[in-house]
């Protein structure tokens, strides 16, 4: 969005009629607030997408947990390698974690970007004059 601004003021040869020489400048605050909207929307678009890849992950390993304590309760008298129960819950809930760390992580990212977003429209607002 910033580079649109900034090509369109070129190519209009940065003329308006604000009083001062004809110039007319892009507000600095205007390309800032754009700038953090759109960094904002693709941080939001990419949560979103890693959101539901996470999600169909969570699903296949709740299915294999499933099967693991199905197995670990045995039918019968048949045993279940114990060892082999406790090496795979290991695995999955060590990637649990490690999904909701990277969601967490980008979480805070985007709430960071939505306040910068915000601090950047109330520049924009103080900057026009009705």
């Amino acid at each position: 969005m910033k580079q649109t601004l900034k090509s369109n003021n070129n190519m209009h040869g940065g003329k308006g009629g604000n009083g001062e020489g004809g110039v007319e400048q892009l507000d600095p605050n205007l390309l800032t607030f754009h700038e953090k909207a759109d960094e904002l929307i693709d941080e939001q678009e990419e949560f979103r997408g890693k959101h539901f890849e996470y999600l169909k992950e969570a699903a296949k390993m709740l299915t294999e947990e499933g099967d693991l304590i199905s197995n670990v309760q045995g039918f019968g008298e048949e045993e279940y390698d114990m060892d082999e129960y406790v090496l795979r819950m290991e695995k999955i809930i060590k990637r649990n974690l490690e999904i909701y760390g990277d969601l967490q992580e980008r979480i805070v990212r985007i709430k960071k970007l939505m306040k910068e977003e915000s601090e950047a429209h109330m520049n924009v607002r103080g900057t026009f004059y009705f």
